[in-house]
């Protein structure tokens, strides 16, 4: 695939993604407006199921690298248990992902922050730094009208400049508004394989059943 210019504009990038018009981005977050507390929610069930609920953040951010939400939180809960008993992390394969996965958590287990494009400020969205702009799969997709996956330099600066000046418009928080695009995606976009609109605190919940 050709490498975008680093130094290309705004304009043109939009241009060439055929990224729809801030009026309409504003209606997506407005029309999705009840999913932006998606990490605050996600926070408050982690903090009331873990007591040591930063590391639990940093294995739930790893353990969603390509991997479903339900998966990821299965995922996160073993990796939790593994370093909390000191186990070793290769007994268990985390997906598709598990070579970049241990890589993380053995940093999580060093007492380090995890690593990565969209996983570093995952971690930090979900420890209540809504300042955060969160770039996955799904979002990169959305924003490059389904050409990429994994987004560069150029992606996420100009993705980061969209999202802020959305948030600013409509006095939100970033990660606020990257959860409404975000819910928007996963509920309608064909490339969306998990149509659902759950956060962490489902799941968790789920354990309580």
């Amino acid at each position: 695939m050709k490498r975008l210019n680093p130094k290309i504009g705004l304009k043109k990038y939009r241009k060439r993604n055929h990224i729809p018009t801030n009026k309409e981005l504003r209606k997506i977050v407005l029309d999705y407006i009840k999913y932006k507390n998606w990490y605050v929610n996600s926070n408050k069930a982690i903090k009331e199921f873990f007591h040591d609920d930063s590391l639990f953040i940093k294995c739930i951010a790893v353990t969603s690298q390509q991997n479903d939400l339900k998966n990821n939180v299965d995922f996160a809960i073993i990796a939790y248990q593994y370093i909390k008993n000191n186990r070793n992390l290769k007994e268990v394969n985390f997906g598709i992902a598990n070579s970049a996965i241990q890589i993380n958590l053995n940093r999580v287990k060093r007492g380090q922050l995890p690593q990565g494009n969209k996983i570093r400020p995952f971690s930090l969205a979900l420890r209540g730094d809504l300042s955060q702009v969160v770039i996955d799969t799904h979002m990169t997709k959305f924003f490059t009208n389904n050409k990429k996956k994994v987004p560069c330099r150029t992606d996420i600066r100009h993705i980061n400049t969209i999202i802020r000046k959305l948030s600013s418009d409509l006095n939100l928080k970033p990660s606020e508004t990257q959860s409404c695009i975000w819910s928007y995606i996963k509920l309608n976009m064909e490339y969306s394989r998990e149509k659902t609109d759950y956060d962490y605190s489902y799941f968790l919940n789920e354990l309580k059943r």
